[in-house]
């Protein structure tokens, strides 16, 4: 009977330390399996704030786009347009247009109450040489006939009002002749006459015209061959 005890107590000691070293491992896995756990857990609460936070920067780091810009619109007025060749047109003279003994046809005319305008074509007059020569530039006939050139590049009109009051000089007579020396008449006698029958005549060639202030204050009719 003796040796049957000591081979159970051999063997129940062999149990309980199995049994002992079971339960030690079960609670190291377990332990494990929670530690596991906890920092699964705490890794996926920060996954989401990390998430957040690189959103944030990076929404941060783009810069705002800049709205398209509008085109500008320029309140400046705007120059004229030159007129086309052979086109006038026509302004108001102003003191800063003072001219003197200015060559110029006289294009057109009206009379408001005591006050008369007189519409002025600006022009070149060539003599000789000269007139020969911008002839010859321009593809004209040389020599020029008469010796003389009216150039008239520029068709821009003016309009002055006249002082009253002054005398005209005109190349004219009253029966239609010409007169080399002309003769001196008052601002309304050679007004009638542009109204008359004979206002080819005391319109013609062209006139020297001195501009002060901006109004006409001398006019004299000038010969041409």
């Amino acid at each position: 009977m003796i040796p049957e005890r000591r081979v159970l107590g051999v063997s129940t000691m062999d149990l309980r330390g199995s049994k002992a070293v079971a339960i030690i491992a079960a609670v190291a896995v377990a332990a494990a399996v929670l530690g596991g756990a906890a920092v699964w857990l705490a890794m996926k609460g920060r996954a989401p704030q990390a998430q957040q936070t690189s959103q944030g920067e990076a929404t941060s780091s783009i810069e705002p786009t800049a709205a398209p810009s509008l085109p500008q619109t320029s309140t400046a007025a705007e120059e004229p347009t030159a007129a086309p060749s052979g086109t006038a047109t026509t302004t108001p003279g102003s003191a800063a247009g003072d001219v003197v003994d200015q060559p110029t046809l006289v294009v057109d005319w009206n009379r408001t109450g005591d006050r008369i305008r007189l519409t002025l074509d600006y022009v070149q007059v060539l003599w000789g040489d000269d007139a020969n020569e911008e002839a010859a530039r321009r593809g004209l006939e040389t020599p020029v006939p008469n010796d003389y050139l009216i150039v008239n590049d520029n068709r821009r009109l003016r309009v002055f009002p006249v002082r009253s009051g002054i005398m005209v000089h005109v190349l004219y007579n009253d029966d239609g002749t010409m007169s080399f020396e002309g003769r001196d008449i008052t601002l309304d006698e050679w007004y009638a006459r542009l109204e008359g029958p004979l206002a080819d005549q005391y319109s013609s060639s062209y006139f020297l015209v001195t501009v002060r202030g901006g109004e006409i204050v001398r006019i004299a009719q000038q010969y041409t061959p």
